[in-house]
């Protein structure tokens, strides 16, 4: 059976007989490393960033720095979303042998 070619989208190799329609990434490596890219992405749009690019740009429109900054408060709240749900799933376990309370 002739399948389609398909290339890694982090590192744009072939990925030969590809097991699945829907692979995206030709290994786990890529697959990880494309996740970490995605991580630092969202880190680089933090309060400081968009302020000093804000601050850099006077021309810049007054709709367009509410913009930035109401997407910088919705990364903070999906962390913070992130952050509370790993804490509730986090069970509390006694420290003297491990055993989950």
């Amino acid at each position: 059976m002739a399948y389609p070619v398909v290339r890694c989208q982090r590192c744009g190799e072939i990925i030969p007989d590809p097991l699945r329609s829907d692979v995206k990434f030709c290994s786990n490596a890529c697959r990880q490393a494309a996740y970490r890219d995605r991580e630092r992405e969202e880190e680089s749009l933090t309060e400081q960033n968009v302020e000093a690019m804000i601050g850099r740009n006077p021309d810049l429109e007054p709709e367009m720095a509410i913009l930035l900054r109401g997407a910088v408060a919705l990364r903070e709240a999906k962390l913070a979303a992130k952050l509370a749900r790993r804490t509730v799933t986090a069970k509390p376990t006694d420290n003297r042998n491990g055993n989950v309370r």
